[in-house]
This record gives structure tokens, C-alpha cells and sequence, in this order.
């Protein structure tokens, strides 16, 4: 928001300002506050104030300052026509790519932007809505974090995956940039205290879980924070067609209608079909640039071993991890699994540790932070673990059994090699036994024939209120 000018007073212990500014809409804000030495402050805005009553506001605020402070230095002086303010962004989004790779390389350490990333750059530079279709491991990330760092407020990330929020804050911070997450893991205080400071202009990168938004401070918060730019990580579960649809995520779509225009939108996934991104474009709106990257990884080395029995598995487990270079995630379908063949693989002095949605969040973050350390050869998880998990050096990644859906297995094997190296994906499969837990998984994600039935009669029959159907018939 560009500053069309401002004046400030002080008389004793107080302070009086006056300001005008100027949206990415071209709407008038006007702002008088009045603070003191001990912090105490109130402040007025209005917002998309006609230009004739500014000549008001002016005088009347000249009048006052005249009053009670002769020796004023400064006076105010608005322009006579509306047309002389200054109508564009913070950010004018002008900047070459080497200008923005110098920048690059100051700020994140990184030489070189990606073609598909430079394209996506300089796209929310210039206020632009973007939905941006890329494999795991391609930087998506930097996509978001290196304009937050230009635009002068604040930039929020919506994002599902908390382990991401962890991973990204700690390095952001690393590189000391202001950057903080909101999310149910913490404690009502520290998730309170990152808001205010939001609202103070403290943090540049805020992370949220989209559940979230529901929170009455965060509601109040959103209109107080000067916000430059809304990203929607994993978009694809704002799509009803999308493998991992929340409800959450539709709240965001009516915080991005409200939003003005030229205030960028970034919406990120890996795991979008056609289907899925026209119900994404149609959401947003129309005057959205799709850039869709190749979702091949060369790097990854994919085999499966079929196999007779549970029994054989745990056999082929024991050498497949013992060979296998660097450490890996070893995928059950089980929050039971996880505890056997952790044991196993412990009972061959190879170490490991089971995880899975169930445990604590003190737990999953000691976890999560021995990966990262390679304390363990392996991880034994369900697929809790995984999404936004920032280790680029996993070397192998095991599916004890079929996974979902295609979509899931693309989604978990993308957590290996995103250094680029060679790594290693394998799935057992037994034939006589494993295709029944993703048939229980796709049977129990929708209702029984009958529940379908009884709705069709229900609806025949006439006008019912919620209350008029017993579920349990």
C-alpha cells in the first residue's frame, strides 16, 4: 500500500499523525491516530475516502494541529484532483531476473531460479493469480517465500501440513527472515502472541492450518494485517474432486473472493488432474495463470516385489534395508504394522522407530526431528508422516502395502531423492491378501447402497426437515 504522504506533530507526550494511502485498488485510506511515551495509542481509518473529503479531513485536522501547536513545522497539502494520487502496488513488480537472482542469492543462498519458477515469480510480482502444478522436490516453496521478502506486509500461507510449517519457519529463520505458523499443536498463547505480531507488522511469512480460520482472534486479526500476497498450499484439497478434499479449504476461497484485485494468490500442488485444476480455476476465478511443470522423476528407481505372505515380506524388509544407502520411510497401511515390523527391523539391529497420527505431538516432532538427524535407519509409519517433511536426502521409501489410491503413492514416494540423486521406491505385493485393506479403504469413504436408497425415497416421498430422517432406519 503506497503512502501518498503523512504528516506528525508531537506536542509534549503526544504524538498526532495523519496519513493517506493508496491500495492496489486505487481505494482511499485514510488514518488518524495519536499515540503517547507509554505506548498508549487509538487509531481511525476509513476506507476508500471520496477525494472531496479529504480537502475535509485535512482542514479539519490542520485546524486542530494549528490550535494546539503554533510552531507546527510541517502543514498538510492534499491534491486538488483525485487524479494526481498515485494509483499502484507497494510493489510495482519491475525487476529482472538477474536483478531478482542477485537478490536470490543475497537472501536464500540460491543461484539460480528454475525457468517454471522464474515464470511463477515474476507472475506474483506483478499481482498476478497463479496456480502452480509441480513435482515434489521442485521448489514450489520458493515460489511464495522469495516475494514475501520484496512485499512490504505480510504474507500468509495456508497450508494443512504442519511438519512443513516446522521445517519452513525453522529455515526461513535460519536465514533471518521474520517468518512464524499458526497451528493446533501450539499453545493458545504462542499461537496469540505470532498473531498480534502479525497485526504489528512483525512477521513477513505466516503459516496457518486452514481449521484455523474458524478462530474468532483470527478473524478479528485478518482485518487489522497490511496482507501483500495468500497462498494456498496444496490446493488440491479444495477440490470435492481432489484424493484429499478437506472442508477447511473452502473457507479459504471465500477469503480470496473478498480480496482485492492485484493482490497475488499462489495456489501450490503436485497431485492435480484436469478435473481437479478446472475446479481450482473455477474457484479462484477465472484470471488465473495455470503453469503445469513435467510431474516426472527421473531419479527415482521404482520396483515391486510380489510376495507370498507376511512372513516373506519381513524377510525381504530385513535385506532390502540393510543394502540400502542412507536412511528411508518404510509405509504400512496399520497403525498396528508400524509397531511389528519397527520391531522387526530392531530385532535385526537395524534401528528404527514406528510413527503414526495417533501419537503425541511432543512425540512427532522428536520423530520427525530424528529423521532429519538420521538417528534412525528408517521410519516405520502410516502415511502421517511424510507431506512436508523437508529431509531431500531419503534414500529409499518401502510400501508394505498398496497404498490409497495412485495419487497417495505419488504424493509419499515424493518425499524421496529431492536432492536429485538416485533413490530407491519398492512395493510389496501380495496378490492373495494385499488389494483388501484399499478396497476396505475406498468401500468405507463412501455410504452404504441402502443410505443412498433411503435418501432417494426420502426425497420422493416430500419436503423433510433435517429432523424428519432417522439415520439410524
Amino acid at each position: 500500500m503506497d503512502e501518498v504522504f503523512s504528516t506528525e506533530v508531537k506536542k509534549g507526550k503526544r504524538t498526532y499523525s495523519f496519513s493517506i494511502r493508496i491500495n492496489r485498488n486505487g481505494e482511499r485510506y485514510v488514518s488518524i491516530s495519536e499515540s503517547e511515551e507509554t505506548g498508549n495509542s487509538f487509531e481511525y481509518q476509513w476506507i476508500d475516502v471520496p477525494e472531496e473529503d479529504l480537502q475535509i479531513f485535512a482542514q479539519l485536522l490542520q485546524k486542530t494541529l494549528d490550535e494546539n501547536q503554533k510552531n507546527a513545522e510541517k502543514t498538510i497539502e492534499i491534491p486538488k484532483n483525485a487524479e494526481n494520487l498515485p494509483n499502484k502496488p507497494s510493489f510495482s513488480g519491475k525487476m529482472s531476473r538477474q536483478e531478482a537472482e542477485n537478490l536470490l542469492q543475497r537472501t536464500f543462498k540460491i543461484a539460480h531460479f528454475y525457468d517454471e519458477q522464474w515464470q511463477t515469480v515474476e507472475k506474483i510480482l506483478n499481482g498476478e493469480r497463479v496456480l502452480l502444478i509441480e513435482k515434489t522436490g521442485f521448489g514450489k516453496s520458493l515460489c511464495f517465500q522469495f516475494p514475501a521478502t520484496i512485499f512490504s506486509g505480510i504474507t500468509v500461507i495456508f497450508s494443512p501440513l504442519i511438519a512443513l510449517m516446522r521445517d519452513q519457519v525453522k529455515k526461513l529463520q535460519s536465514l533471518g527472515i521474520a517468518a512464524k505458523c499458526i497451528n493446533g499443536e501450539q499453545s493458545i498463547t504462542e499461537n496469540s502472541k505470532n498473531i498480534q505480531d502479525a497485526i504489528a507488522g512483525k512477521i513477513k511469512i505466516l503459516y496457518i492450518a486452514p481449521e484455523r480460520q474458524e478462530n474468532y482472534e483470527w478473524i478479528e486479526a485478518t482485518r487489522q494485517m497490511n496482507l501483500s500476497m495468500v497462498v494456498i498450499d496444496e490446493a488440491h484439497c479444495i477440490s470435492v474432486w481432489g484424493h484429499d478434499f478437506r472442508p477447511a479449504f473452502k473457507r479459504i476461497i471465500n477469503l480470496v473472493k473478498l480480496l482485492p484485485k492485484g493482490l497475488p494468490i499462489l495456489a501450490t500442488t503436485a497431485t492435480a488432474t484436469k478435473r481437479v485444476e478446472q475446479d481450482i480455476i473455477a474457484q479462484i476465478g477465472s484470471e488465473i495463470t495455470v503453469i503445469r511443470g513435467n510431474l516426472m522423476r527421473d531419479n527415482l528407481k521404482l520396483f515391486v516385489v510380489k510376495v507370498d505372505s507376511e512372513d516373506e515380506k519381513m524377510i525381504w524388509l530385513k535385506q532390502i534395508v540393510k543394502k540400502s544407502p542412507g536412511s528411508g520411510i518404510i509405509y504400512t497401511g496399520t497403525r498396528r504394522d508400524t509397531e511389528i515390523y519397527s520391531d522387526w527391523l530392531n530385532f535385526c539391529d537395524i534401528p528404527s522407530i514406528a510413527y503414526h497420527g495417533k501419537l503425541d505431538a511432543q512425540s512427532r516432532v522428536a520423530i520427525e526431528k530424528g529423521l532429519i538427524g538420521n538417528k534412525w535407519k528408517c521410519i516405520v509409519s502410516t502415511n502421517a508422516l511424510g507431506m512436508g517433511i523437508d529431509k531431500p536426502d531419503i534414500r529409499f521409501i518401502i510400501h508394505t502395502q498398496i497404498p490409497q489410491s495412485p495419487i497417495h503413492y505419488y504424493q509419499e514416494i515424493g518425499r524421496a531423492g529431492r536432492d536429485g540423486k538416485p533413490s530407491y521406491i519398492i512395493l510389496f505385493y501380495n496378490p492373495n491378501e494385499d488389494k483388501e485393506l484399499p478396497l476396505a479403504f475406498i468401500e468405507g469413504s463412501r455410504p452404504a447402497v441402502k443410505c443412498y436408497n433411503k435418501m432417494i425415497e426420502a426425497i420422493k416421498s416430500g419436503l423433510h426437515g433435517e429432523k424428519n430422517i432417522d439415520e439410524n432406519d
